[in-house]
């Protein structure tokens, strides 16, 4: 009997040590499991730190870039809160207009950042915030008058030709001065000032949607001179006008006597001054479906009575981009063109039909003179605000 309770207590022991051992390794296991736990932790502390110095010099080159659209510089290694990051910039092909060159190229921003032994990158993709004028029938940055029957209404090119039955209430007017419509003008759209007081409307008049005179201001950027200079070496003068007997030198001015006709193709042309004689025609290259003109002139725009520029056709194919500060727009006279011209004081005659959209510094409309604004210029933008949007952000 004694050697079998001495042989169980031999086999207790075994049992016994084991079991400690069983402890000891599981003792050693959680140590090591807590212990890489912490270091994940850790690690993952150091990331979030680097992550946020890298976006840090994300957020301080974009700043930059908002400074000087045309900022390229980077940074290598800058310090910050114990790390560091470096920036560099790609641009893209640069995308030019041939409104106001050039448009800034797109932006890829690269930021990566080091803090102890982790590392961040981010990415951010940057553009030029555009800038679109043709959002109103009518803006005169100091004022717009409206007189005798003159009318703004709206249609849409890209849907087909302006039917008056078909007319919408597009066609809006505005000002950072001062809007007054006298002797049953109409408004088929909104009326909106940003100066207090600033729209009048007499009791015969009308605007068919709101009228408000707590707008934002509306500020129209100007021309820079460089464009006009650019354009006046490169342009498409010589072989876009026919006949090119209607352009006069030293100018270049271009005139057009009385009942003449001239063609102009797609391209760009510059001109000191504009003068077309009654019952003159300017029209766009009828065998190409696709033409598009831009226009710049320096000085003045005069078009005498009966004088048509780009008859039947879209306005979004003829823009016209001024300098001048005189437009003089004569009787019966019939436009199809977007223009742009952040000092012109534009007077446009009795019974004058535009089809498009006027930006000028102020608009006169008489005697029953109407704008028949085209939607499809909302869209075009030709330049850019100076701002910098962020459209884009990823971690790689």
């Amino acid at each position: 009997m004694k050697k079998l309770i001495n042989d169980n207590s031999g086999g207790a022991l075994v049992i016994v040590l084991g079991l400690m051992l069983l402890l000891t390794i599981a003792a050693i296991l959680a140590v090591h499991t807590a212990q890489t736990d912490i270091d994940l932790s850790f690690n993952q502390v150091d990331y979030d730190h680097a992550f946020y110095i890298a976006d840090a010099g994300l957020k301080k080159a974009f700043n930059e870039l908002n400074k000087d659209n045309f900022w390229s510089a980077g940074y290598l290694e800058m310090a910050f809160e114990d790390g560091a990051y470096t920036v560099i910039t790609e641009r893209d092909i640069p995308v030019t207009d041939s409104a106001f060159d050039p448009i800034t190229d797109r932006v890829t921003l690269r930021s990566t950042a080091s803090y102890r032994e982790s590392q961040a990158n981010l990415r951010a993709v940057v553009v030029p915030e555009l800038f679109y004028p043709f959002k109103y029938a009518v803006y005169g940055e100091d004022g717009i008058l409206m007189d005798n029957n003159s009318e703004t209404d709206s249609y849409n090119s890209d849907d087909g030709a302006y039917v008056d039955s078909l007319a919408g209430t597009e066609g809006d007017v505005a000002s950072n001065g001062t809007i007054v419509l006298e002797n049953s003008a109409l408004v088929n759209g909104d009326a909106s000032s940003s100066l207090t007081g600033g729209v009048s409307v007499c009791a015969t008049c009308g605007v068919t949607e709101d009228v408000s005179d707590a707008a934002e201001p509306f500020e129209i950027p100007p021309i820079p001179d460089s464009v006009f200079t650019y354009y006046e070496s490169n342009n498409d003068n010589i072989t876009g006008v026919d006949p090119v007997t209607s352009m006069i030198y030293p100018g270049p001015d271009l005139i057009l006597a009385i009942a003449d006709t001239i063609t102009l193709t797609t391209g760009v042309y510059y001109f000191n001054d504009i003068t077309m004689n009654s019952n003159s025609v300017i029209i766009l290259d009828p065998t190409d479906p696709d033409v598009e003109v831009k226009i710049y002139i320096r000085g003045t725009l005069t078009l005498d009575n009966n004088t048509t520029i780009n008859p039947n056709n879209d306005p979004t194919d003829c823009l016209i981009f001024s300098d001048g500060q005189i437009v003089t727009i004569g009787n019966d006279t019939e436009i199809y063109a977007a223009f742009y011209g952040p000092d012109a004081d534009v007077d446009l005659g009795n019974s004058c039909d535009w089809y498009g959209s006027i930006i000028a510094e102020s608009v006169s409309m008489v005697n029953t003179g109407s704008l028949h604004y085209d939607e499809a210029l909302a869209p075009i933008p030709i330049t850019t605000t100076g701002n910098m949007l962020m459209i884009s952000w990823i971690e790689d």
